[in-house]
């Protein structure tokens, strides 16, 4: 389980945050983010979307919703926070 390191800066924004902590704290500061989940009934498996900032990051063949999230967010980790830091930095 990956868990959420919280320093909390003037504006009380996270910067450390990873996998699905990281994604809720995006949800929590309404920064729009769109994920799309797909089934395969033939192999039985997950797969989907995310879509944060413009950009789309994408995953498939998972057993799960949560692990179809938790890959998306850990492909979309650097540039999510390299993204939360430029806005830390312009505030």
């Amino acid at each position: 389980m990956r868990y959420c390191y919280l320093l909390y800066l003037r504006m009380g924004r996270s910067t450390r945050c990873v996998g699905r902590s990281l994604y809720n704290h995006l949800q929590q500061h309404n920064i729009p983010t769109d994920v799309e989940y797909e089934f395969d009934k033939v192999a039985l498996v997950w797969g989907g979307r995310l879509t944060v900032y413009g950009t789309t990051y994408q995953v498939s063949g998972k057993e799960s919703k949560t692990k179809v999230l938790e890959t998306l967010m850990d492909h979309a980790e650097s540039f999510i926070l390299s993204n939360l830091s430029a806005r830390k930095t312009s505030a």
